[in-house]
């Protein structure tokens, strides 16, 4: 395990483990599902994911493309939010005063959990965290302009 410190958290991470279950099945994902937001993401996920929340996501052994989960709140215009969590094997150590639980890289609002937010077989009988995020996406893509029927 190694101990990682990123905006008044303190995490430990078990980096080999935490690879182990994302390179397997049952680890979650908006490619699992349908609906156009995680289409959405998917197809706009390189170009809005800020090289200092991969720098962290590489820290945590977590692959840039392995979200557990995304949501989408949609505007009438651009920006959208976009939030949801990437899971890792390891545990939360320290947490911040409530009303400092968020931090900052790249632009994105972050957040770090005790426990999955939901069962994932990939995970199972181990302990994990999260980590949660929140963004404004200005380029996205229209619903239109992706195939196949929104869910």
């Amino acid at each position: 395990m190694k101990s990682l410190s990123l905006g008044g958290y303190v995490v430990e991470v078990d980096s080999d483990a935490t690879a182990a279950a994302h390179a397997s099945e049952g680890a979650g994902g908006p490619e699992q599902c349908a609906c156009w937001y995680c289409r959405n993401w998917i197809a706009g996920r390189s170009s809005m994911l800020p090289s200092a929340v991969r720098n962290i996501l590489d820290d945590l052994a977590v692959p840039s493309d392995r979200e557990t989960e995304v949501w989408e709140v949609p505007g009438d215009t651009a920006p959208h939010i976009y939030g949801g969590w990437y899971t890792f094997v390891g545990r939360l150590i320290v947490r911040p005063p409530t009303e400092a639980a968020e931090f900052v890289a790249g632009g994105w609002k972050l957040s770090f959990s005790a426990g999955g937010s939901y069962p994932l077989p990939a995970f199972a009988q181990r302990e994990v965290a999260d980590l949660h995020f929140l963004c404004d996406v200005a380029n996205f893509i229209a619903p239109a302009e992706l195939e196949g029927p929104r869910r």
